[in-house]
């Protein structure tokens, strides 16, 4: 699930809504992984260094979500900065393996 908030009031919303995401999903007798979710937030691009400290942690299931500078996302490499060459780099890396060289 990706959540984009642009004001501080976005944020205790998707707080809110993490919690209604974490019971509902346990109503269907499913399971949350926790060690699994993070938290990323998009620095801007003037205030890189101060984003970061200013926004809340989130909590879901009772656990404090890690933040990360980048996740991989339905097998592409997100990155807080907008970048894509990680992930650009990674791709040609698999192109390029020594199986496919013969």
């Amino acid at each position: 699930m990706n959540l984009y908030a642009t004001s501080n009031r976005e944020l205790e919303v998707f707080k809110c809504l993490l919690n209604v995401f974490a019971d509902s999903i346990t109503r269907l007798g499913m399971s949350l992984n926790v060690s699994k979710s993070v938290t990323m937030i998009y620095k801007l691009y003037k205030t890189a260094r101060y984003v970061s400290c200013s926004f809340p942690n989130f909590m879901l299931n009772g656990a404090i979500l890690k933040t990360v500078d980048s996740c991989k996302y339905l097998g592409h490499i997100i990155s807080s900065t907008k970048d894509d060459n990680p992930d650009v780099i990674r791709q040609m890396g698999l192109l390029y393996t020594p199986e496919q060289m013969c």
